[in-house]
């Protein structure tokens, strides 16, 4: 089994083990709260990295029909596509907000089990995709 210090990171948020997604989370060592996503710079070493679960339960979603503020980074203008976004929560009580894939979305059901995944939503100035983390309906993972 691997350790999340010998993980290969993947993005600065998540982290592919074993098949599976897995946030990337801080806990406090002042408190134990846990925060997502993990602080950078001087504020890292005031936390223990955490892997959150792979699985957890959708808590709400709606749809984003128009292009977020920066730092958002993916297609605008006649480019942009709405695409559902959820709060899903991953262990006792951490949520985390991310898009839902695929898009569109199967219908989702508050409480529904859901999976982070990793999702390609543009492409960079060389034409490589740019990836984050996403959810999915657990029925829908193949």
């Amino acid at each position: 089994m691997s350790s999340p210090m010998d993980a290969t990171p993947i993005a600065d948020l998540y982290r592919c083990i074993a098949g599976e997604v897995r946030l990337v989370a801080g806990r406090r060592l002042e408190d134990g709260v846990l925060v997502f996503p993990m602080p950078e710079g001087p504020e890292e070493a005031k936390h223990d990295l955490v892997l959150l679960p792979a699985t957890g339960t959708l808590w709400s979603w709606t749809v984003q029909r128009f292009a977020p503020k920066l730092p958002y980074d993916g297609p605008t203008g006649d480019h942009f596509r709405p695409y559902a976004v959820a709060y899903v929560q991953l262990g006792d009580n951490l949520i985390i907000e991310g898009r839902v894939t695929p898009t569109p979305p199967p219908s989702l059901t508050i409480g529904q089990p859901m999976r982070v995944v990793r999702e390609s939503y543009a492409t960079d100035a060389q034409g490589q995709p740019i990836e984050t983390y996403a959810f999915t309906p657990m029925e829908t993972q193949s």
